[in-house]
């Protein structure tokens, strides 16, 4: 797959309305939750909402990353449990300081996507997890989607399913779960991005539409996902579990 690049990164990638979207963040950390080991590495600590929920849910170790110096900042100190770091998973060795630290899952939200080469960062993981480790991906899916929004929210792909276990398992993983989420965003996505051609993630149709999904749709879509998980959805949700070394 070509991949497309693209220059936002960190919190230049999200949308404001993002920030009051609490009913969206409580379900990824419910699909999440039950793939959660003791000591985790979350790729991406973004606006710190899942970062906070997975402390709240007893983690023992913590590490939390993002290229964002801001959005590392803002978790500073928030928990003798976390540490966070500014990387740039971009960067060749970017996860060596990792290694050695008994990390049994890795987390990584709305982040693969971002990265040019997600089979290197998949390599690399790999190589920093425990024997038996997780890695548990929350992406978007389906190129059938890529418009305008994703090049403004800086993404240089999206995935499938078929897709998604060829490169865990060509980073030496063994799938797992392979899921497609939120069917009814999948429509929504197709109908701004590519039938209207909206290339803001900020525009206010975008945020009116977050913020609707997010208080009255949700459910809808939660319930459909049952019935639509081989077929379609907005996002992709993958686990892979590393073979002993």
């Amino acid at each position: 797959m070509t991949a497309i690049s693209p220059t936002p990164t960190g919190s230049a990638t999200m949308s404001r309305a993002m920030a009051g979207a609490d009913a969206y963040y409580q379900w990824i950390f419910g699909l999440v939750r039950p793939h959660l080991g003791r000591r985790v590495l979350e790729l991406g600590t973004g606006p710190g909402v899942l970062t906070r929920q997975m402390l709240s849910a007893g983690v023992e170790t913590l590490f939390s990353c993002d290229v964002d110096p801001r959005c590392v900042e803002a978790i500073d100190g928030l928990d003798p449990r976390l540490t966070p770091a500014c990387l740039d998973l971009e960067a060749p060795g970017c996860l060596d300081g990792c290694a050695g630290r008994d990390i049994d899952t890795a987390v990584s939200v709305n982040v693969l996507e971002h990265i040019e080469n997600d089979r290197a960062l998949l390599a690399a993981l790999a190589r920093v997890l425990a024997p038996g480790g997780k890695v548990v991906l929350f992406v978007p899916a389906h190129m059938l989607l890529y418009g305008g929004m994703d090049r403004a929210a800086g993404h240089f792909r999206r995935y499938t399913r078929a897709g998604m276990r060829a490169l865990l398992k060509e980073a030496g993983f063994a799938p797992v779960l392979l899921r497609y989420v939120n069917p009814l965003g999948f429509f929504g996505w197709l109908f701004t991005s590519r039938v209207l051609g909206v290339a803001d993630v900020n525009a206010p149709m975008v945020n009116s539409q977050i913020r609707l999904f997010d208080r009255y749709l949700l459910p809808l879509s939660r319930l459909a996902e049952p019935f639509t998980g081989r077929l379609f959805g907005q996002s992709l949700l993958a686990v892979g579990r590393l073979g002993g070394r």
